[in-house]
């Protein structure tokens, strides 16, 4: 960004740019003014709108266009000056369209990391269940052998991994993962 802005200020300080700026600014004026010329006599916008207007229009259609020669500037200029508002009329609509766009592209880089986090936590969440899973073995296999006290202790929290809760649990696991899965594939169609 800090290397754009250098590039852009050292671009206004050069004649050339100005030049450039100063002569499609007046042809755009003087298409302006063509189009006022031209205009119904009922027509009772002032002149000076449709000069301002025509020269800011040659302006902005640089933003699209860089014509290679001079004489391609001035026709170009001259052309969006008597086009004036269709021509900003347009430029608006393809700033926003650009805009619009940016936005929809970041949405489904968004979406894209969501999923990828989404499957992250559905893999951390079956390995804990794996690791629960073979606790609670451990623990079935250990009870007997634990003191009456300590036994009494543990037993209300054990039934969380000895109890028949972890197959809705993987389950459910499963689903999310697919789910997630399906949701990256259709992410991926649309980018394409």
């Amino acid at each position: 960004m800090e290397k754009n802005a250098e590039t852009l200020i050292e671009s206004l300080l050069t004649w050339q740019t100005w030049l450039i700026v100063g002569i499609s600014a007046l042809f755009g004026l003087l298409g302006g003014l063509a189009h006022k010329l031209t205009s119904p006599p009922d027509d009772k916008t002032s002149k000076w709108v449709y000069i301002v207007i025509g020269g800011v229009a040659s302006l902005s259609v640089l933003y699209i266009f860089s014509p290679q020669d001079g004489v391609k500037l001035i026709a170009l200029s001259l052309a969006a000056g008597y086009a004036g508002k269709a021509v900003l009329d347009a430029l608006e609509a393809r700033i926003k369209t650009a805009l619009a766009q940016k936005d929809a592209d970041q949405a489904k880089e968004t979406a894209q990391k969501a999923i990828e986090a989404g499957k992250k936590a559905v893999d951390m969440a079956q390995n804990l269940s794996q690791k629960g899973n073979a606790f609670a073995d451990v623990l079935e296999h250990t009870k007997v052998h634990l003191s009456r006290e300590i036994k009494e202790s543990f037993e209300p929290h054990l039934d969380f991994f000895t109890g028949s809760s972890q197959e809705p649990i993987s389950k459910e696991l499963e689903d999310l993962s697919k789910y997630l899965n399906f949701l990256g594939d259709s992410l991926k169609k649309q980018l394409k």
